[in-house]
């Protein structure tokens, strides 16, 4: 009787066990946390103490890490954090890195080793984020799981980028944004320091720099990362939505549209191949160099000092089948570009017959060019 009483209370409490421990464990949206309130703490660019480990070892080799830029970005509910341009002692290439995360709730365990539970942390999860080692930012499966607390600013997380066993591990600490315009001191600071042990250890010394390169600097008022990482977001073929109007006419809206980035030291060639235009009887092909430069007043209150603007003119025009009077022709591009939130806004004015091409603002989705030819397939269909 004994033995069945067990069994009969084993078969009740084991399945509602591992439901209970199922649920804890999976990941569940956060409908009680208040976002709003969150986007307003994690937001912008902070600087915080990381580690870089390759095969799990220590490759920023001091104790405290190395200073790390940090930015954060919002898109509804979904959190983007990067890193731009992460480069420590003598790595030949800097590591960039982008995900979307998801906020959710903390499971039990985690309420418990972080002090103040579900009410005051957040968890963000991140998969198939984006990485570049020294080229265009690429989804590679990288993935992002961190904590946060917006009641103190103390955050926690870690990096998986799924090439050669790197991560990158920032350990409990709290984020302050005076630390954003100490960050070249600290770097130096910790720089100074490496070379200090690396010294008394007898390894080799990272030579300093005597020259500095404007493109590892932010080049706009308020920017947040350098030319050379918007180098690596704004790579080869991105296709992006665009309305096409002649004569002020509008022609075409939401047009799934190639555009091809390519970089000749800091100057940006944007480059439009065969954009059909309604019914006619060609295409427009456009291709011209860009530069960055300021905003105007105007401009800034639209888009913020955030975002980064390259304009050029002068741009070569054509059309297949040719028509002498499109060929020859010089067009103009201005682009925005807010590589926090990778958001892009691109007006091409070709200077034929008043057509322009209009993308308004939207985030860069890289993986869209795998899909391109079904994408404008359906969208002739819808058309």
């Amino acid at each position: 009787m004994r033995k069945l009483l067990f069994w009969l209370m084993m078969m009740v409490f084991v399945p509602s066990l591992v439901v209970s421990c199922s649920d804890d464990d999976s990941d569940s949206p956060a409908d009680s946390i208040d976002i709003q309130y969150v986007k307003r703490i994690l937001s912008g660019e902070y600087v915080a103490f990381t580690k870089v480990t390759v095969n799990s070892v220590d490759k920023t080799l001091l104790d405290g890490g190395c200073p790390t830029r940090l930015v954060f970005g919002w898109d509804d509910d979904s959190l983007s954090v990067m890193i731009p341009e992460m480069k420590i002692g003598n790595m030949p290439f800097a590591i960039s890195y982008k995900s979307n995360c998801e906020i959710v709730k903390l499971n039990s365990w985690e309420a418990d080793e972080h002090a103040g539970g579900n009410d005051s942390w957040i968890k963000f999860v991140g998969t198939n984020g984006y990485v570049s080692m020294g080229d265009s930012l690429k989804p590679n499966g990288s993935s992002i799981k961190g904590y946060f607390n917006p009641d103190t600013k103390v955050i926690e997380f870690e990096i998986d980028y799924n090439v050669m066993n790197v991560r990158t591990i920032c350990e409990r600490q709290v984020l302050d944004v005076e630390r954003t315009r100490d960050y070249d001191v600290e770097m130096e600071k910790y720089m100074k320091a490496l070379n200090e042990m690396k010294k008394e250890n007898g390894l080799d010394v990272t030579p300093p720099s005597n020259t500095k390169d404007d493109s590892d600097v932010p080049s706009s008022p308020g920017a947040v990362v350098s030319l050379n990482a918007i180098k690596g977001m704004l790579q080869d073929d991105i296709v992006l939505n665009s309305d096409v109007t002649v004569g002020g006419r509008v022609m075409a809206q939401s047009v799934p549209t190639i555009v091809n980035f390519k970089w000749s030291g800091d100057v940006m060639s944007v480059k439009l191949e065969n954009l059909s235009i309604g019914k006619m009887p060609f295409a427009l092909n456009f291709s011209c160099e860009s530069q960055n430069v300021e905003m105007t007043e105007e401009e800034l209150s639209k888009y913020s000092a955030a975002w980064y603007k390259f304009s050029g003119n002068g741009g070569a025009v054509s059309s297949t089948p040719s028509m002498p009077s499109v060929s020859g022709n010089e067009g103009e591009v201005v682009c925005y570009f807010n590589p926090s939130t990778m958001q892009i806004a691109l007006n091409i004015n070709f200077n034929t017959s008043g057509a322009i091409a209009s993308f308004d603002s939207q985030v860069i989705d890289y993986t869209r060019i795998d899909n391109y030819d079904k994408e404008l397939v359906e969208y002739q269909k819808s058309k």
